[in-house]
């Protein structure tokens, strides 16, 4: 499988959708992708991750229920105007 950090917003939802992956296992990904180039990177000024993998588990815990998550407003904002045209940046890690 293609590593989940790698993975486009629609491509994501499409997996969490069926149950192919977990939101946990989503933001592991990412917080071990960080974790291994932040240094070099330096992009983050915090990382949270024990609320990141909370929430995510919150949205598991929401999606077994059968009630897809919505992204908040302000996020699908962001993501349509800044995110999207980008959908996926590899940065070189020297």
């Amino acid at each position: 499988m293609t590593e989940l950090y790698t993975l486009s917003i629609t491509e994501a939802g499409d997996l969490l959708r069926r149950r192919e992956i977990s939101s946990v296992e989503l933001t592991r990904a990412h917080l071990e992708r960080i974790r291994a180039v932040e240094d070099k990177v330096k992009a983050f000024t915090l990382i949270t991750d024990e609320l990141a993998l909370q929430q995510a588990e919150e949205a598991d815990r929401r999606i077994s229920q059968g009630d897809m998550f919505i992204m908040p407003p302000d996020t699908l904002h962001w993501y349509k105007d800044v995110a999207a045209p980008f959908r996926y940046i590899e940065v070189p890690v020297p």
